[in-house]
Formats: C-alpha cells, structure tokens, sequence
C-alpha cells in the first residue's frame, strides 16, 4: 500500500512539473506577446507623431495609415482570439486583408498615393492619353503602384485570364509595343529622376 502511495506520488509530482513547465512555457509566450504589443505601440506612436508633422502636407497618407494600422488591429485581435484555432485564424486574417486591400485602392487614395510620391505624373499621362476611361485610368494607377497580378485580381476582382486581356488592349490602345506595367516603371524612374 505504502509503495503504491509512493508511485502515485511520483506520477503526481511529474504531472506536476510537466504542467509547471508547460504553465511556464504560456507565461513566457504570454509575456513575450505582450512586449511585442508593447513595441508596436510605442512604433505607432512614433509613426504618428512623424506623420502628424506632415499631415498638413497630405491627408491622404495619413488616411492610409490609420486604415493600416486598423488593420493590424484587427489581424492582432483574431490572433489573440483564434491563436488556438489556426484555420479560422487564417480565414479571417485573408478576410480582413481583402478588404483592407480594397479599401485603400479606390481610384482617389491610389491616384493620391502615385501624386504624393511623383507630383504630377498621372496628369501628365493622362493628358498624353486623353481618350483613356476612368477604368483604364484606374488600371494604370494601381499598376504604377507595383502591385503583383494576384492584387490587382483582387482588388479590381477579376481573373488573372482578364487582367492580362486588359492590360494588353490598354497598351495598345495607348500605341506600346511591349508590357503596360514596363512600360510605366520606366516613366516612373524617368519621372523620379527630374
């Protein structure tokens, strides 16, 4: 009887330390997670007080950094509540991120973020190519931006089959001989270099 007591001692006390350990393991991963909010807050804080110093100069970048930052947020928030189911995780993080793409490309925000960085590209362009439409002028703007294929699918929401017919009717309608989006990078190079 006095050995069984034992033994069952023994397999108490090494559940326990199994639990400590693992108990320590979450503490250590908790505080971890923690520090690392930490340090995001103090980036954001400082990332907004860099860009309050230029808000004045334009409101659109600091619109597309509060809807970055809400994003974050949010991506943070279903970590937070989903760590311990990775597939509903997931399906909201590509939810959020989907919409959050779709969201800071409207043809205003992207067309504002072309003229923060290359002042007055788009108008001459477009003044060069008076007969594009508002869609082919959207189609060149989000191009400008460098997104990948799969983006502009997503944000335009269209196949990949029809972006690529698209972008091959626009560079031929403006006269190219070769890719829409080469064709733009090398006026963007060009034009940052003036």
């Amino acid at each position: 009887m006095l050995r069984r007591q034992r033994a069952e001692a023994r397999r108490f006390k090494a559940l326990a330390d199994i639990r400590g350990k693992e108990l320590d393991r979450q503490t250590a991963e908790s505080n971890s997670l923690r520090e690392e909010k930490i340090h995001e807050e103090e980036a954001r804080k400082s990332m907004e007080q860099m860009f309050r110093r230029y808000a004045a100069a334009n409101s659109g970048l600091m619109r597309f950094y509060n809807l970055t930052y809400s994003t974050m947020r949010k991506i943070i928030d279903i970590y937070d509540i989903h760590q311990s189911n990775p597939a509903h995780l997931l399906d909201r993080s590509v939810d959020i991120a989907r919409d959050f793409i779709r969201g800071i490309n409207t043809y205003g925000d992207a067309s504002t973020l072309i003229d923060t960085v290359y002042p007055g590209f788009l108008s001459g362009l477009f003044s060069e190519y008076p007969g594009l439409s508002k869609d082919e002028q959207y189609l060149i703007i989000l191009t400008c931006l460098g997104y990948p294929a799969s983006t502009l699918c997503t944000i335009l929401d269209i196949s990949e089959t029809n972006l690529s017919t698209r972008k091959t009717r626009l560079a031929r309608k403006m006269g190219l001989d070769g890719s829409l989006a080469k064709y733009l990078s090398s006026r963007l190079a060009a034009w940052g270099k003036r």
